[in-house]
């Protein structure tokens, strides 16, 4: 074998496949990992955060402001208070998950005070299982997202081809106002127990019409909006917000403090965060697309049965006449320019001689 030329073998025909692996991953976070920020949609010039409410789509015009006012659309319903000046933005870095987070699992701590007593306030995720929505659009409880019309407002219009995700959810609160149970009654249970979103019992709309009313008296309250694909919670309730515990947190260089001091600022806070895991912390799952391209390589009897150790080349310069048992470890994977690409490992030596036969499944991940 005098070239490479001579030690390469074309992949067989129809030995090659591609398929597409929804990978899911929990992820908790605590620290640096979590930032928080107060933006005010009234503050333009000073501190400059107004320009988040339209990221987020939050209202910020007269005419979007008048969609949660008396009379609009949302006026009444468990979104309403989503229409405020001053926000808290929760940051989570693009490296803490994958291309969407899934909006069934969020559970997020906030810390808050009262006076000089702190407390937390745990804000959970939600899924809309609406059964007349089913019907209608094919939903289901694969969906990572809330596919209701009030979601669409805020996310992506939830469409065939997007598989009904608006790649949003609505955060409720046990603390702000537990769920209730039964449509139409004042039966209420805590959000954990009940209502949060279970795969294997999902809540069904004659015990539970939904995760959250819409309307009526008895609805429930949004306290905040994740955006699944974006990495970040917003949190629109003005009890959380006014109540933050911000003087417990740590800066991280913004505001004129000092990195890793104690953030001794005011209410308009940037990128702090809370050193104590308890403090504050989120937790939930993500996924990532990943593209798998299969090849299967096969060693034919008089294929691949001679060693390329220099030590075996110099003791057999004109080959292996006494088909001595040779041990695969690797296999290398080369472009059509003759250009290395991969090169696959195996598990353990594999014996091959000059009479049998090998076939190796090798995924390449792209």
């Amino acid at each position: 074998m005098s070239n490479l030329d001579d030690k390469l073998k074309l992949v067989e025909s129809g030995s090659t496949s591609f398929q597409t692996v929804l990978n899911k991953t929990a992820s908790s976070l605590t620290g640096t990992e979590l930032f928080f920020t107060k933006a005010s949609r009234t503050d333009l010039t000073v501190r400059p955060y107004g320009n988040l409410f339209s990221s987020f789509n939050l209202p910020i015009t007269t005419d979007q402001k008048n969609l949660f006012a008396s009379g609009g659309t949302f006026y009444d319903t468990a979104i309403t208070n989503i229409n405020q000046d001053n926000v808290i933005v929760i940051e989570i870095p693009k490296n803490e998950y994958g291309e969407v987070i899934d909006g069934k699992t969020i559970k997020l701590t906030i810390p808050q005070m009262t006076g000089a007593t702190q407390y937390e306030v745990i804000c959970y995720g939600t899924y809309f299982n609406d059964s007349t929505l089913n019907i209608t659009n094919g939903n289901t409880n694969s969906n990572y997202s809330d596919s209701s019309p009030q979601a669409e407002y805020f996310g992506v219009p939830a469409t065939s081809d997007n598989n009904y995700n608006t790649n949003i959810a609505f955060l409720f609160s046990n603390s702000i106002k537990t769920p209730q149970v039964n449509s139409g009654s004042t039966t209420w249970a805590e959000w954990s127990s009940l209502n949060k979103f279970d795969v294997n019992n999902p809540i069904s709309s004659t015990t539970a019409k939904q995760f959250a009313q819409y309307n009526g008296v008895s609805k429930d309250e949004v306290v905040g909006i994740a955006y699944l694909d974006k990495g970040f919670f917003v949190i629109t309730n003005q009890t959380l917000v006014n109540n933050f515990y911000y003087s417990g947190a740590t800066s991280s260089g913004y505001d004129s403090i000092t990195s890793g001091s104690t953030y001794s600022g005011g209410t308009s806070f940037t990128q702090i965060y809370f050193t104590g895991s308890t403090l504050a912390n989120a937790t939930f799952s993500s996924y990532k697309t990943e593209f798998v391209q299969n090849i299967t390589c096969f060693a034919m009897p008089d294929e691949f049965y001679e060693s390329e150790n220099p030590t075996y080349i110099e003791t057999y310069p004109n080959g292996n006449p006494d088909n001595n048992p040779l041990y695969i470890t690797e296999i290398g994977l080369y472009n059509e320019n003759k250009e290395l690409i991969a090169i696959a490992k195996t598990s353990e030596p594999i014996l091959k001689d000059k009479f049998n036969t090998l076939s190796f499944n090798i995924q390449l991940k792209i």
